[in-house]
């Protein structure tokens, strides 16, 4: 949590994903995630508000909260190219 290139690599990919997942929701509104007004509002704080930004708790959403989005993503992902091959 120390090495501001790894905290950085972190908030930038935090602000993807929640930059993402608003677009893709715009485009399908069938896509749904756990928390996903919490990852989209997260991207807005990152982008708008980085004062707010505190490491710990980015440190904490990705350790903590990035393996469920991942596998729900994978899911997602699934669901597409199932629906695709039908």
């Amino acid at each position: 949590m120390d090495n501001i290139t790894i905290i950085d690599a972190v908030e930038r990919r935090l602000g993807v994903i929640g930059e993402a997942l608003w677009k893709a929701s715009k485009n399908d509104s069938s896509i749904w995630v756990t928390d996903q007004k919490k990852i989209i509002g997260l991207r807005h704080i990152i982008v708008h508000d980085y004062d707010l930004i505190d490491k710990t708790t980015l440190w904490r959403i990705a350790t903590n909260n990035l393996p469920l989005l991942k596998q729900e993503i994978e899911n997602l992902i699934d669901k597409i190219h199932g629906a695709s091959s039908n």
